[in-house]
């Protein structure tokens, strides 16, 4: 099926013309209908750009052109068209016209995701199931596969029931947690793992969401020192180099004593009082380095 956008604009030449362009398309006129989203494409408007891909991708009206297609795929998705955005991480993720590369396509997906495109939210579940260009994690699958089934996507309401046999009772508390806070936000700074910062002094603020860093484990194996796996959190109060106190460090300055630790609210099942008045070191070692959300 060819989707193509119903979007308005600010400008009414162009508004006129596009609509133009969907009548000749809709009465199979592919050359006319071509030749006007060619002119507004060029302009830099991102409907006309994105048809324009469609258009290559399918030979609609031209032979196909995949390199064509991908070219306008791209000029859209960076002005932020989500459907462009998806249709992109597709081609990228098959290598179609150019190299296959997973890790883009993951990106794109993730941004077309957030402004809840469902079948980018349906395709982020699937990349973290398999390790599709990030690294496997089934939490954050069963996050984006329930995300994409409350937005009406049977597949990923099948898959995320199926995998639920693979989470621990306290990963299936994250992950639905994660998703509720997800759409909480509308999307907006939901928790994403590729973009995940080490966490500094310099970028550390109160609220921000952090995780354990993986190579945690290595160091520290399962000592009851860190929260559990795939647990998250937020930054109550910390400390910076010179040990200034931030934060909601009233009840924690015992804890902040030495510079350039951090205290965290831990969320999740199976949390002693213990554990949210422990402190961590920031960027002091890689093992003992937090990951956070770096979405203010």
């Amino acid at each position: 099926m060819v989707i193509f956008l119903l979007l308005g604009t600010d400008n009414a030449c162009w508004s006129n013309d596009f609509e133009k362009a969907l009548t000749a398309y809709g009465a199979g006129d592919y050359k006319t209908a071509f030749e006007v989203w060619e002119f507004l494409a060029e302009q830099g408007h991102a409907p006309s750009q994105y048809n324009l891909g469609q258009m290559y991708r399918r030979a609609l009206g031209v032979p196909q052109d995949l390199k064509a297609a991908r070219k306008w795929y791209k000029l859209a998705a960076k002005q932020g068209n989500a459907n462009a955005q998806h249709n992109l991480g597709v081609m990228i993720s098959t290598g179609n016209a150019e190299t296959q590369d997973l890790v883009a396509s993951f990106k794109w997906f993730q941004l077309a995701a957030q402004q809840g495109y469902v079948p980018s939210q349906y395709n982020l579940g699937h990349a973290y199931a398999k390790g599709k260009g990030i690294p496997k994690n089934y939490v954050y699958a069963h996050m984006w596969w329930n995300i994409a089934a409350l937005n009406g996507n049977k597949n990923a309401a099948a898959n995320r029931d199926l995998l639920e046999k693979y989470l621990t009772p306290d990963d299936f508390t994250s992950a639905k947690e994660l998703a509720r806070e997800c759409v909480h936000k509308r999307l907006k700074g939901c928790a994403k793992q590729s973009d995940f910062v080490l966490l500094t002094t310099r970028n550390i603020y109160e609220g921000m969401y952090v995780f354990k860093n993986p190579n945690w484990n290595k160091a520290w194996g399962d000592k009851e020192i860190h929260p559990p796996t795939k647990q998250f959190g937020t930054v109550r109060s910390w400390s910076d180099m010179n040990g200034k106190l931030y934060g909601r460090y009233h009840g924690d300055k015992n804890q902040l004593r030495w510079p350039g630790l951090v205290c965290v609210d831990w969320h999740g099942a199976g949390f002693g009082t213990w554990k949210s008045r422990q402190a961590y070191r920031i960027g002091f070692a890689e093992e003992y380095w937090l990951v956070g959300d770096n979405a203010k």
